[in-house]
């Protein structure tokens, strides 16, 4: 007592008792019904609950668990679980208790004065019960004395009948059977990776503990205390742990199975041998990626439709052989199918510029473009040329500005293109070629310049992946219904015809294994009256 810290109670009220159990365990209690416990040593301090609000003046604990608080009103307040929950005994009185002290377990003494403060007090004592009788008496060293000690198999509750010069009271007390405890460590894996199903077990007994797990998919040992699981979803697993004596403890563990990170594209643009809108983008390495998927947004904003697939062996690049770039710009985004069959979410978008031209006065042009989306654009290039092959440099506008007037444009037909150059360069795996500029659609005043020989059928199927590795798959949607007895055809770029099939399901999956090389080829369609009605080229690497 000679130096003395304070401490920090958690309360206002005025504090009025205080009772220690061991060296870190103890009550206090004060004005309010307030009641604290520290299991610290009185460093930290935690509000019981009484379920009252007269003042308390009193605490004393005849062993760990059981104690008693007095106050006023006549309150007496018993605990058999260490301070944690408390309740009102009936005593006769409504006088003030000031004090409460107990010789040995049974036996106990309330101290105080009349709720008036005359000369009078009271003293009450606790009678000491005369028989006992403890049902049921399973487990039990005797069931007809105070103290008896409790040896269940089973979580037991057992109720004791006291006859103390014939009042008869009843009490109840809960043996908790904890043979062990089993802290089931959860695990978060990547497709193709092993987690570890930890279980700390504490056991305090003697023996041997069996283990067994359920289900047993993906696991090396479900008999071991630490198996390891390889999976390829999510999984539940369930562990039980048996004690020499038959007891037996169960816990859960969860293997997650985290998608890949959402890939990014590198960048879009026009690919200037098709004519046709360009995807990029670059692989991961050393994750077990199967392919990569490629949507596009559809008529509805902010809604994105797949429209091809491109395995994880073969270029990182996707033409887009729908896509008519002369008519409005595209937005895409890319998602990653893992060996374990889940998929990512998809990427950021990217989108195309598309560019207008409207004449001015004389041989004034004004060129319009929509932003680039997808990365920080610096600036944007402008070329111009009398035909599309001659296109040369001819301004620069800085980000932000997506209109431009040529107040020099030269007499007769004239083409226009917008570029704007990516922060990186773009390498695709296996690639000779990087791509680090995103060209818009060519625009011109020339009134046959874009426009395609649309036909009845066109646009009213899906080929990818393309490029191909060692197959393509062929989505008619539904047009298929006006497309059966159709033919599919494949010819070499000699013409020679390599393949062919009637068209008879909605989508076909065409084995491309067998042709005698890579490089070019086209996929006819052809109607019931032999006419070919549409041709798309398809590479293969």
């Amino acid at each position: 007592g000679t130096n003395w810290t304070t401490q920090t109670s958690g309360t206002t009220n005025d504090l009025m008792s205080v009772y220690f159990t061991v060296a870190n365990t103890g009550c206090t209690v004060g004005y309010g019904g307030t009641i604290l416990k520290t299991i610290d040593g009185g460093t930290n301090w935690t509000t019981q609950t009484s379920g009252i609000g007269v003042d308390l003046y009193s605490v004393y604990f005849t062993v760990a668990n059981t104690g008693y608080a007095v106050g006023d009103m006549g309150t007496i307040l018993k605990t058999i679980n260490g301070g944690t929950n408390w309740t009102v005994q009936t005593n006769g009185t409504t006088n003030c208790l000031f004090s409460v002290y107990f010789p040995d377990a049974n036996t106990g003494y309330f101290v105080g004065i009349y709720a008036d403060y005359s000369s009078n007090s009271d003293i009450f004592k606790l009678s000491i019960p005369s028989s006992y009788s403890w049902s049921p008496a399973n487990g039990l060293s005797a069931s007809n004395i105070a103290n008896p000690m409790a040896r269940p198999t089973i979580t037991t509750k057992y109720i004791l009948s006291t006859n103390a010069n014939g009042c008869i009271a009843t009490d109840s007390v809960t043996v908790y059977i904890n043979p062990l405890t089993i802290n089931g460590t959860d695990a978060s894996i990547t497709c193709g990776d092993i987690a570890t199903l930890n279980t700390n077990t504490n056991y305090t007994g003697t023996g041997t503990l069996t283990y067994s797990w359920l289900p047993v998919t993906g696991l090396n040992n479900a008999s071991d205390a630490n198996p390891l699981s390889s999976v390829t979803s999510n999984q539940a697993y369930c562990v039980s742990v048996t004690t020499s004596n038959g007891c037996i403890a169960t816990d859960s563990v969860f293997v997650f199975l985290n998608p890949l990170n959402n890939p990014d594209i590198c960048m879009v643009g026009i690919d200037s041998a098709s004519n046709k809108n360009l995807i990029v983008w670059e692989k991961p390495v050393n994750e077990p990626i199967d392919s990569f998927f490629i949507y596009k947004e559809s008529n509805v904003s902010g809604v994105y439709n797949k429209i091809g697939e491109v395995a994880y062996n073969n270029l990182s690049v996707f033409i887009d052989t729908n896509s008519n770039p002369q008519i409005k710009s595209s937005s895409y985004k890319i998602s990653i199918l893992d060996s374990c069959g889940i998929e990512t979410s998809l990427s950021s978008l990217h989108k195309t510029m598309h560019l207008n031209i409207n004449q001015g006065m004389g041989n004034t042009w004004n060129l319009i473009w929509n932003d680039y989306e997808g990365f920080t654009v610096s600036s944007y290039n402008i070329y111009r040329g009398t035909s599309p092959d001659t296109l040369s440099l001819i301004n620069t506008t800085t980000a932000g500005n997506t209109s431009f007037s040529d107040l020099a444009a030269p007499s007769g037909y004239v083409y226009y293109q917008v570029e704007v150059v990516c922060p990186v360069v773009c390498d695709p795996s296996k690639s000779i070629n990087s791509y680090n500029t995103s060209k818009s659609n060519i625009a011109s005043n020339n009134p046959t310049w874009g426009i395609e020989q649309i036909t009845k059928a066109s646009d009213i199927f899906h080929i990818y992946p393309n490029p191909a590795n060692d197959h393509i798959t062929i989505d008619y949607g539904s047009n298929y219904s006006t497309m059966r007895g159709y033919t599919l055809k494949i010819t070499n770029t000699l013409g020679q015809t390599v393949f062919t099939s009637p068209i008879n399901q909605a989508q076909s999956v065409v084995d491309l294994s067998t042709l005698s090389g890579n490089g070019i080829y086209f996929v006819h369609l052809i109607d019931a009256n032999s006419n070919t009605i549409d041709i798309r080229k398809i590479v293969l690497q």
